[in-house]
Parts: C-alpha cells; sequence; structure tokens
C-alpha cells in the first residue's frame, strides 16, 4: 500500500499504518544561550508547559546558589540579584519576596524536580521562545543572543504566526505565505495521536474518516485567509493557520484559537482523492 508521509520531530515518518506520527512528543529539547540543556531526567510536556530539573536550569541561568529543604519540599535558586522559592505543588513563586501565581506547579517526576521553564526563567530575567515544529525551547538570558547549535537555525517570524523569531529544526521552517483555499483532501492527526483523513468540499461541508474504524462524520467549515472555523466530531473551534516545510513536505499547523497550547490543535497535510478514498466505507 502507498503510505503517506508526515513528520515527527526531525524526520518525515510514515503516517497510514505505521507505528509512528507527527503528534506531539512527550520531551522537549531545550537551549539555554545556545548550549542544549543537558540533565539526567528529560524536559517533558505536563499541563501544557515544559517542565525541567531544578537544578539544571538554576545553574544554566546564573542561578548558583541552590538549596533544596526536604521537610517543606521548598527549592530556592538565586543569582545574587534575584531569588526565588517554590514548592512542589503549589502555584506561587517567590520572587525577591513577591508572590506570583503559575498555572502549573513543581513536581516530581522520575524521584527529579521539575520545574516550569517559562516561569522560573522570567522570572530570572530570560526570555523563552518556543518552536512547535521541532518541539525546542529556546531561552536567552542578558540579552546575549544564542549560539545555536548546528542543527537548528534562526528564523523570523512570518506576519501571520504568533510566535516571535523561533528557532527551528534543521530543515522545518514556518513559512509566511498568501494562503490560498483550502478545499481538499487532507491527512491529518491530533495532539493525542489520533489519526483522520479529511475532506474540505467546496461547498463548505466536511467529511471526517476514523483510518482505524473508518467511521466517518459530516459536519461544516468556513476558512478566511489563514483562519479556519472547523465543526465536525471534536473538532468544533477555530484555527490559526502556520504552515511548515520540512524537506519539499509542504504541512499545515491548526492552532486551536481557544487553547492554543493544547485543545484540538492539530496538523495535517494534503493527499490524493485516491488515498483518501482507501478510508471510505
Amino acid at each position: 500500500m502507498k503510505k503517506l508521509y508526515i513528520f515527527t520531530l526531525s524526520i518525515i515518518l510514515t503516517f497510514m499504518f505505521s507505528l509512528n506520527s507527527f503528534a506531539a512528543p512527550e520531551t522537549v529539547s531545550v537551549i539555554v544561550n545556545g548550549n542544549a540543556l543537558t540533565t539526567d531526567t528529560p524536559a517533558v510536556i505536563r499541563n501544557s508547559r515544559t517542565m525541567v530539573p531544578f537544578r539544571a536550569l538554576f545553574e544554566a541561568l546564573g542561578a548558583n546558589q541552590i538549596f533544596w529543604d526536604e521537610p517543606t519540599q521548598t527549592v530556592m535558586g538565586s543569582d545574587g540579584v534575584t531569588t526565588i522559592k517554590l514548592v512542589i505543588g503549589s502555584y506561587d513563586i517567590d520572587v525577591n519576596g513577591n508572590t506570583i501565581t503559575m498555572d502549573t506547579p513543581p513536581m516530581i517526576i522520575n524521584s527529579r524536580t521539575m520545574i516550569p521553564l517559562s516561569a522560573v526563567s522570567s522570572s530570572l530575567g530570560a526570555t523563552v521562545e518556543w518552536n512547535p515544529v521541532g518541539y525546542i525551547a529556546t531561552v536567552t538570558k542578558g540579552g546575549v543572543v544564542p549560539n545555536v547549535p548546528n542543527n537548528i537555525s534562526q528564523i523570523q517570524p512570518s506576519q501571520d504566526t504568533q510566535i516571535s523569531n523561533p528557532t527551528q529544526s534543521n530543515n522545518a521552517v514556518l513559512t509566511p505565505m498568501n494562503y490560498g483555499p483550502i478545499t481538499g483532501y487532507y491527512a491529518i492527526e491530533d495532539l493525542k495521536r489520533n489519526k483522520y483523513v479529511l475532506n474540505l468540499g467546496e461547498n463548505g461541508k466536511a467529511e471526517l474518516i476514523d483510518i482505524n474504524s473508518k467511521n466517518s462524520v459530516q459536519g461544516t467549515y468556513s476558512y478566511n485567509n489563514s483562519t479556519l472555523s472547523l465543526k465536525v466530531s471534536n473538532f468544533n473551534s477555530t484555527y490559526t493557520r502556520e504552515d511548515a516545510s520540512y524537506n519539499k513536505n509542504n504541512l499545515i499547523l491548526m492552532k486551536d484559537n481557544t487553547n492554543t497550547t493544547s485543545g484540538s490543535t492539530f496538523v495535517m497535510m494534503k493527499i490524493s482523492q485516491d488515498e483518501y478514498n482507501k478510508y471510505v466505507k
């Protein structure tokens, strides 16, 4: 059977009847001032936030005064100017005596204390940029432009993307373009690794087919430049389009506008009608 190819992280993998896909990976690559953050426990996504081992992040950001209090489950780091304190399970972060509420608390993962990358980095005066294509978080402190490793290069954001100066994997690029019609046939996958084929007809009608059960659901859609309004099965939201190219393959990321970090965000790739018809009962 002819296979459909789509991406996951830095490679194009087979989509139909394959073991791998381009769904959101569980782990994240973290770059701090141009250097890969090396840890014995990898950065992971929890509650749509990147969690990293506290000691590795503190040291990478110059907060070398590090303390851990076992009875109170409190971790503290200081760079001599800013001191922050976090407590396992608490949504509050103490920054020089001021309390800020986070949306994800520190937690224990694989016997390691993991802290939210963005909240802690920002509290220590760093900025965090996110690349959704390669699942790479780039942290920069002190206005230093990162010396990005050889397999990652910087690109300028298009006007249609909400990502500010993202990094990218070697061949994956978010591409600025004047979006045309979106009608046609697509292979798609959501963040939960559910796989479908989707027909967006010229009449505003949408058909979604689960590739495993081949069950189909009818719905509707409308599209204006970079915004898709889709109402079919679990995809019932408006989505902002970001185009990506990888090894000359054209991919489309549809970000759920009601929940940009999770929700029903999905990736899709155009396919032929013949490929689509293989899943029509």
